[in-house]
């Protein structure tokens, strides 16, 4: 399919991933956990695919401490593979806890 753009659409765990896919947003996937390549034996294969079968990331995590380092983390691996977005939720939110007509809103400015 010409111009299409294979988006992606990244969150940290089961929770969030429903809450995305909810609002509309079939292309999600759950890290399960922060970071892309943590455990390389473990996450390697999912980089992999991600990067091999998508032109650009969305990273949507936590909007804790943790979430926004672990976002820009991530996007270091990514770039060099793909265009990186990332999206900052409100403090000490995760997607889940966003409305999802606010999380549509949010998501839908990137189309």
């Amino acid at each position: 399919m010409v111009g299409r753009t294979r988006r992606l659409i990244l969150v940290e765990g089961g929770t969030s991933l429903v809450a995305v896919h909810q609002a509309g947003f079939p292309n999600v996937v759950g890290l399960l956990g922060k970071e892309i390549l943590e455990d390389e034996k473990l996450s390697y294969d999912q980089f992999r695919l991600i990067t091999d079968n998508f032109d650009e990331a969305i990273l949507l995590l936590d909007g804790d401490k943790d979430g926004r380092e672990a976002a820009e983390r991530n996007a270091a691996k990514l770039l060099p593979k793909m265009f990186v977005r990332l999206i900052s939720l409100p403090d000490d939110k995760d997607p889940s806890e966003v409305c999802p007509l606010e999380l549509s809103q949010i998501l839908s400015r990137l189309q």
